[in-house]
């Protein structure tokens, strides 16, 4: 059983924004919470769903799967991620919801006492959170008000969007899982959501929160799209069917890439050139991730021995962005400056996001050496599933 806790006018670029519910950071890299850019009613309603609501809905939900004696039975718990990225991962509210997780584990191991089969108790944080002052509180301006500025000779127009608030997806996504139960109470829950969804989906969202259909009616306006994920950032080129490369960038827009990569709240970027694949390039260094080697100043170097390979990887993909964007890391301090106006953030490297675990019974064989990317970590939890069934003997 597992359960996880746990990036215009002609001539004029122009950049348009979603509204997005989100609370800000003190620009002194204070982990208070100090201000809020939404109503405090919209996300105390989106917090009391998922620390209350959600909550007590999976937990029931698990109960009823471990009584009934279903072989493997798992559910996300939203809680404490959407209170740290509010208030900060250090924060007495963000404890107290850690607090109320002791007690539902407590809850699941004395029902596993009492199940019809055994059971053990696996608990996976896929990811952390870092904090630190935004880009936008740190300098100004948001990431795609950089690109605007940086392209502004040209007669692109850029558009920028950050994702919609995580607080309603996972609202949305616990509701359309649990309305797949063919109960009395889901079929009239059912009822009661039909007018918000969409292809068989819950799509919750407060009045004047922009939906993905929306946000993706502002994008398609822009040639240049700047997205966010926390400290990451993706910039596309609409205009080219395929990914333009390093050589291209250069090329089309002189200034972008060197503008970019010597902003002091950037650490890096990723690009692909046509003669020597993948590239990280830094302020004062270049990394290249085919040969494996840096140039200058290696920019991966405070990220960790795994950066390298995971970037390589990420450069691999069909629908790779031109630019994958990384903001500024401090080592020492853990701070990164998320592109998204949030307390506490995840999406990209650098600082406790970065830290995920695994807190399993030790009875569980696990395999030498470390577990690195979401593949391999997978195959870890499908053999303990297989191996439990073995030691059950039970279907």
């Amino acid at each position: 059983m597992g359960a996880a806790a746990g990036m215009s006018s002609q001539g004029t670029p122009r950049i348009a924004w979603a509204r997005t519910a989100k609370w800000a950071l003190a620009p002194a890299g204070d982990s208070k919470a100090i201000s809020s850019t939404s109503p405090i009613l919209i996300y105390a309603l989106v917090r009391a769903g998922t620390t209350v609501f959600l909550q007590e809905a999976s937990l029931f939900m698990l109960l009823a799967d471990m009584l009934r004696g279903m072989p493997a039975v798992y559910t996300t718990l939203f809680a404490y991620d959407e209170v740290a990225h509010h208030s900060g991962i250090m924060r007495p509210d963000a404890f107290k919801v850690l607090k109320k997780l002791d007690h539902l584990f407590a809850q699941l191991e004395r029902a596993s006492q009492r199940a019809p089969r055994p059971y053990h108790l696996v608990v996976l944080s896929d990811h952390g959170q870092s904090q630190g002052a935004t880009f936008t509180q740190r300098y100004g301006q948001s990431l795609g008000q950089l690109v605007e500025q940086l392209v502004a000779q040209s007669t692109l127009r850029v558009a920028g969007a950050l994702d919609p608030d995580e607080g309603w997806d996972s609202l949305s996504t616990a509701l359309t899982e649990a309305l797949r139960k063919d109960s009395r109470t889901m079929r009239l829950v059912r009822r009661a959501l039909r007018g918000q969804m969409h292809d068989g989906q819950v799509a919750l969202s407060p009045q004047g929160e922009a939906t993905e259909e929306q946000i993706s009616q502002k994008l398609s306006g822009g040639q240049v799209l700047v997205l966010a994920s926390g400290n990451l950032g993706l910039i596309s080129f609409t205009d080219d069917p395929a990914r333009l490369t390093y050589e291209q960038l250069s090329h089309r827009f002189p200034g972008l890439l060197l503008g970019l990569s010597q902003h002091e709240g950037i650490s890096f970027l990723l690009v692909h050139s046509e003669t020597e694949g993948g590239l990280v390039l830094g302020a004062k260094g270049i990394y290249y991730l085919e040969q494996g080697y840096a140039v200058g100043e290696n920019p991966l170097a405070p990220f960790g021995p795994s950066a390298a390979a995971h970037l390589k990887r990420t450069d691999g993909f069909s629908n790779a962005p031109d630019i994958l964007v990384m903001s500024l890391y401090r080592p020492e301090t853990g701070e990164v400056a998320a592109f998204e106006e949030l307390v506490g953030c995840h999406g990209g490297l650098g600082g406790p996001q970065t830290h995920p675990f695994v807190l399993y019974p030790v009875v569980l064989p696990m395999d030498p050496g470390p577990i690195v990317g979401a593949a391999a970590l997978h195959t870890q939890l499908k053999t303990w599933v297989r191996t439990s069934s073995k030691q059950s003997k039970l279907p």
